[in-house]
């Protein structure tokens, strides 16, 4: 405790140093937390049920290797794993579905929803705010077809009516009667606003079977994920051959936490590189206050000399001056959590408005993110202090006491503080190159939609759910009915429906090649399936490069068709003409289809997406998909447009939602929205090390100057003039300055090869991105070193040689 007080009163005594060394580690613990709780938000925190670190998911895993990260099984496959499995104590299914729902009064509308097997909510051990859930056998074949609402469904659809219960909806065509509502915040899985019984066959006839399924398991105590993997599996090979399943489809069953499952993909190594990224700031910000500390044991070495010479031990005085530092981390962890908080509230405000994230995610401050940041703040504070305090500690006291005076100091603590300042510019242009790569990988890819124009462009999104569009010939109906109608609204330049917005990726589909043989299913090439109508080219004014597109010509009867870009072309019949050769999907094998033109790549991997550009096109006439994306464009405001296409979707089926709809411009903002996030906060951390790094630079500087302020002033009295004295300290800083940028630059460049995967349309080895940060951060260190130079050239000499 003694220590403890003496490192306080000494931090009181010096408030500018307390406070600069505080606001320094706090900027640094402070993102470091910000951005843990992200993590922690992500993948750490259980699910917010009783219990909710032992639900797992259940799910099969495709064979080969072709980017899926799961697959549904059948709901045969379910029921037989359900009939086997001894590893969880519940075991449920669920299949997430859009709904178009009609309310008894008002506009019908799209909601994300579930089918459920009557388990799933007491596996989840969720109770409803009124009514109940399903009753055990609702998921039995004939069960009559009943709705559990979310809460914000029931306040706004239904004006918070408690005499809900029993009251009966449309949902995709078919009568459901409510019989429960959810609490407020429940939308498990992910943001569902109604939950209907997953039935083993429904009860109108001639309806859709069964739609595939995703599992959910409450693993007994004592069993692993493991284990329970390896059980479901052994299960699986028996229920295989029992279904007679060949080795094509036979697919292993995994086991994974839904966390990492659902936020699968690259969310888990971007989320952690960015803590990388802050934990590079929080090293910049302990190598700037072992800076201060430095300079401070430098002024304090006579007291330490004497305290030393008196009788103190040098390891009292070691733990003296690391209290000090402990004591500054401590207050530093005080103001990281302070900030913290603003940047968390920040995030989930951003998070929450601008990317679709599902209920049971969210962001906070809680006991855990606390003991990170307590941790972090403890290494801090020893990562800062240990040095200072060990050079310190070791000082001879007698050479000590014999010092004449300030700039009397050796070399060897101006080289240490050359040392912290390479260390403080590499750790500062690691940090700016990953933000930077970040930053213009967001950039960039919020504006590729710009090649369709995308001020003029409405696109709404149109599901046909239900019997009546059980029959082909009813969708393609619908559709060409709607098209024409909306082509003929005045202000309509043209118009045509895909099953694609421009913006997102389409369907990876796996095809075959006329002439090819392909000895296992996983063989089999795929690339994007693009579903459209005939003007789709004329709505996104791309004419084909070679034969033609989709015309009137191409109806239901005639023969298939089918358009391909020119990266398909070029991978599939390099040398050749593509035109006349022949394709199929591999799920409508009796169906070949000529290629009849290619058309020029269309981004139809997403406008933030790494895959293969490979990609082809089939006429909606010959396919009859049932959902797909209305294109309109136009000659003037397209928002203008809504109420007319929403009119026209009514005059042909009153019970069909319109949803999404809006321009593109507002539609490719949404999808980039996760990026742009990122994107801000990689600017942040690469401000924070920016201007880290200055301070730091300033810092070493200037205690440089005071070390040599004896040689200078001797220097300026021999006739040397204030230019040529600051040029030469510019000049020596400058070459010390480009050693920690090009160390820097080194570091940045080999942490940047396991982010290429994550950084659409620009590369980890851009020569631009790395001189830009170079540039940058040279400018800052020569004005850092400028200023303290500037101040020690105008130093009377002889104050200078009079020192102490």
């Amino acid at each position: 405790m003694p220590t403890l007080r003496d490192a306080i009163r000494h931090l009181w005594r010096n408030i500018g140093f307390t406070l600069t060394a505080v606001l320094t580690l706090g900027i640094g613990i402070g993102l470091v937390a910000t951005q843990f709780s992200l993590i922690d938000g992500t993948f750490l925190r259980p699910l917010p049920f009783a219990d909710g670190e032992r639900i797992y998911h259940i799910t099969s895993q495709p064979l080969g290797d072709k980017g899926q990260g799961f697959q549904r099984m059948s709901f045969d496959e379910f029921a037989a794993l359900h009939a086997q499995q001894q590893s969880f104590d519940g075991f449920a299914a669920f299949a997430s579905e859009t709904y178009n729902l009609v309310p008894a009064s008002g506009a019908p509308q799209r909601l994300w929803g579930s089918a459920v097997s009557d388990d799933f909510f007491p596996l989840l051990r969720v109770n409803p705010l009124l009514g109940r859930v399903f009753d055990p056998g609702a998921d039995r074949p004939g069960q009559p077809l009943r709705a559990v609402i979310a809460h914000g469904l029931w306040r706004n659809v239904f004006a918070a009516d408690p005499g809900v219960i029993g009251q009966t909806i449309r949902l995709n065509g078919e009568t459901a009667t409510i019989v429960g509502v959810m609490p407020e915040g429940f939308g498990f899985p992910s943001r569902e606003s109604v939950w209907v019984n997953l039935r083993a066959a429904p009860a109108e006839k001639g309806a859709l079977a069964p739609p595939a399924v995703e599992a959910l398991g409450r693993l007994k105590p004592g069993r692993t994920m493991r284990t329970a993997a390896e059980e479901l599996n052994i299960a699986a090979r028996h229920i295989w051959q029992s279904l007679g399943r060949s080795e094509d489809e036979r697919r292993p069953v995994q086991v994974a936490r839904f966390q990492d499952d659902y936020n699968g993909g690259n969310t888990g190594p971007v989320l952690y590189t960015m803590l990388a990224m802050t934990a590079f700031v929080l090293l910049l910000a302990c190598i700037n206050v072992a800076s201060l500390l430095s300079v401070r044991a430098t002024d304090r070495m006579r007291e330490l000399a004497v305290r030393t010479a008196l009788g103190a031990r040098r390891r009292h005085v070691l733990w003296q001056l690391l209290a000090e530092s402990l004591s500054l981390a401590a207050l530093g962890a005080l103001l990281g959590v302070a900030l913290a908080g603003v940047g968390v509230r920040l995030l989930q405000t951003q998070v929450r408005t601008r990317v679709d994230m599902p209920e049971w995610m969210y962001f906070d401050l809680n006991p855990r993110v606390l003991l990170f940041t307590v941790a972090v703040a403890v290494l801090a504070g020893i990562l800062a202090g240990v040095l200072p305090a060990l050079r310190a500690a070791r000082v001879d006291p007698g050479i000590a006491l014999r010092a004449e005076g300030r700039g009397s100091v050796g070399p060897r603590a101006d080289r240490s503080g050359r040392w912290l300042m390479v260390g403080q510019l590499a750790f500062a242009c690691a940090a700016m190159v990953m933000a930077a790569l970040f930053a213009t990988s967001a950039v960039r890819s919020s504006k590729l939609s710009l090649a369709y124009d995308p001020d003029s462009l409405l696109i709404g999104r149109i599901e046909l759910q239900g019997l009546p569009y059980v029959d082909a010939g009813a969708r393609v109906r619908f559709y060409n009915t709607l098209v024409d109608r909306v082509r003929q609204t005045p202000g309509v330049v043209a118009a045509a429906a895909s099953s694609r917005d421009l913006v997102d990726p389409g369907v990876r589909s796996t095809f075959e090649i006329a002439g090819a043989s392909y000895p296992r299913e996983q063989d089999k090439p795929q690339a994007f399936l693009e579903v459209v109508t005939r003007d789709y080219f004329a709505v996104i004014d791309r004419p084909p490069l070679s034969g033609r597109v989709f015309t009137s010509a191409d109806r239901v009867d005639s023969a298939p068709v089918a358009v391909v870009n020119r990266s398909f072309a070029a991978r599939h019949w390099p040398g050749r003409d593509p035109i006349g050769q022949r394709i199929r999907r591999s799920e409508d094998a009796a169906t070949w289809a000529t290629v009849i033109g290619v058309v020029p790549d269309l981004n139809m991997h997403g406008i933030n997406n790494m895959d293969d550009e490979d990609g082809w096109y089939l006429l909606q006439d010959q396919v009859a998909w049932g959902w797909l994306e209305l294109l309109v464009r136009t000659n003037g405001d397209p928002a203008a447009l809504v109420d007319g296409v929403r009119a026209a979707v009514a005059a042909i089926d009153p019970d069909q939602p319109v949803h999404s709809i809006g321009t593109l411009r507002a539609r490719t903002e949404r999808r980039v929205a996760p990026l742009n996030v990122i994107g801000s906060m990689a600017g942040v951390f690469a401000i924070a090390a920016l201007i880290l790094a200055a301070i730091g630079t300033y810092g070493v500087m200037a205690y440089g100057a005071r070390l040599r302020s004896r040689e200078l002033g001797l220097r300026v009295a021999l006739g040397a003039s204030r230019g040529g004295v600051i040029g030469l300290m510019l000049r020596q800083n400058l070459r010390t300055s480009a050693v920690g940028v090009g160390c820097g630059l080194a570091l940045g460049y080999g942490l940047s090869y396991p982010l290429a995967p994550m950084l659409p349309e620009v590369s980890n080895t851009d020569p631009a991105i790395y001189l830009v940060v170079a540039s940058v951060l040279l400018a800052a260190a020569l004005l850092a070193c400028w200023l303290p130079a500037r101040r020690a050239a105008a130093v009377d000499p002889m104050l200078s040689l009079r020192g102490d």
